[in-house]
């Protein structure tokens, strides 16, 4: 199995901290994050749902409650990018009227 997605190279515009000292990620980064551990989830399933822990630990989890989680990610991140777009092509706007 791989490394998983926090191996991955994700994340393109980086972390901003708001005025607050809050951290942001941008919308597309976090959809491809959650699409990268939907990717590795399946990829599990697909090995027997064998996972190894942080402490060496190889853990058996179930292949279908992996590939059902791994949908579920993939239809957030499909979400996100539809509103994502919206929110873009001015199709879509909060509820106070703000953009």
């Amino acid at each position: 199995m791989s490394d998983g997605p926090w191996r991955e190279n994700v994340v393109s515009g980086g972390v901003a901290r708001g005025p607050d000292g809050r951290l942001f990620l941008a919308a597309e980064d976090t959809t491809n994050i959650l699409r990268a551990y939907a990717r590795s989830w399946l990829e599990g399933a697909e090995l027997g749902g064998e996972w190894e822990s942080l402490s060496g630990e190889v853990v058996q989890l179930d292949p279908v409650t992996l590939r059902t989680l791994a949908d579920a990610l993939m239809q957030q991140a499909d979400k996100m990018d539809v509103l994502l777009m919206a929110e873009r092509s001015g199709l879509w706007s909060t509820p106070d009227g703000a953009s």
